[in-house]
């Protein structure tokens, strides 16, 4: 009789587990927490676990605004493992979640370096890369101005004695506020006034104001948008610091008068008894805000003045949905109108609509 052999082969397998068991919104990048830097910097902590069901952790940071310059944004990734063969794992990624800069490695750290400009939004990744994985961490961000000029130190604008604020009449959504200092940043011609108001008076960034001299005269080519905000102070960023050098320079004293919120009622339909102005787009401008500049071919030579609405417009005539808004800068043949929140991708098929107030 012949003898049958049995062979039984025993493999070992990988154990499987939901690496996202236990995780809560920010285990991908739609729900991942919001880093806010301040002072250049920002930082978070937190545990992430492979078998533990809370592998990843998201966190997104938008660059902020340095006087208009490009920043180095350094992420570093530093970790404790209750074992010392575990480790953790950093990744960065733009906005449409392409990978960055490749990480330095430490035994117990990573680094990711990037160059990127105000207003650009990233996302890093902390996790645990394999099945064993786990560790408690500390992600710090920092971002420092990179290879910008940051030109002469702010001017001090020095108050003669027994000066006294202009006596402006302010209106329901008008503040009016001393003005500290100027800079006028060199090349980039990009101007920052201090303003000694802040939130406290209930100012934000959705406003915009004009400066005035002593005499309670408007300061030519001084609109500014506000841009950062404390409780008693707020800066503005001047759209025309070329043409202001020469004033700043010469440490006159300078009141703003601030207009908000910028989010604008729609404007009433128009009608006959009201000034209607066709306008061209001549140019663009998008900001980190998420609103958006736009120029015009119209300004005071055409009866457009301050304080005009608008909206933009197919060459149909069909408007642009939520795309109405107030000027907010004019000139004898230009005028400059401030969108809020809207992308346009056509500008060159568009035309504006200037309604009087």
């Amino acid at each position: 009789m012949r003898g049958i052999a049995i062979v039984v082969v025993l493999g070992a397998c990988a154990p499987h587990f939901d690496r996202a068991a236990h995780s809560g919104r920010d285990a991908d990048p739609w729900g991942a927490h919001q880093l806010e830097i301040e002072h250049g910097e920002a930082r978070a902590h937190g545990i992430v676990t492979a078998r533990g069901g809370d592998a990843d952790d998201w966190f997104a940071f938008e660059v902020p605004d340095q006087h208009g310059c490009p920043q180095e944004i350094e992420v570093k990734l530093r970790w404790r493992t209750p074992r010392p063969e575990l480790r953790l794992a950093l990744a960065v990624y733009d906005l449409h979640q392409r990978r960055l800069a490749p990480t330095r490695r430490d035994p117990h750290s990573r680094v990711a370096v990037i160059h990127a400009h105000p207003g650009d939004r990233f996302f890093a990744k902390v996790f645990a890369p394999r099945h064993d994985d786990a560790g408690e961490y500390k992600l710090d961000v920092r971002a420092e101005p990179w290879q910008c000029d940051l030109g002469p130190p702010p001017i001090e604008l020095i108050r003669p004695p027994g000066y006294r604020t202009p006596a402006l009449a302010p209106t329901l959504d008008h503040e009016i506020a001393d003005v500290t200092r100027i800079r006028i940043d060199g090349d980039l011609r990009h101007g920052v006034a201090w303003i000694a108001a802040g939130s406290a008076r209930g100012i934000d960034e959705h406003w915009w104001g004009q400066l005035v001299d002593r005499g309670g005269n408007v300061v030519p080519d001084s609109t500014f948008l506000v841009r950062n905000v404390s409780a008693d102070l707020s800066t503005g960023e001047l759209l025309h610091a070329d043409a202001m050098e020469a004033a700043a320079a010469g440490g006159d004293v300078w009141t703003a008068v601030l207009t908000g919120p910028r989010v604008m009622p729609e404007p009433v339909e128009l009608d006959p008894t009201r000034a209607t102005i066709d306008a061209r787009l001549s140019s663009v401008s998008g900001l980190s805000s998420g609103d958006v500049l736009v120029e015009l071919d119209r300004g005071r030579a055409d009866g457009v003045e301050l304080g005009w609405r608008g909206v933009l417009a197919y060459a149909s005539g069909v408007r642009v949905p939520r795309s109405h808004f107030v000027v907010i800068d004019v000139s004898l043949h230009r005028s400059i109108g401030l969108v809020t929140q809207l992308v346009i991708t056509d500008p060159d098929h568009l035309h504006a609509v200037l309604t009087s107030p």
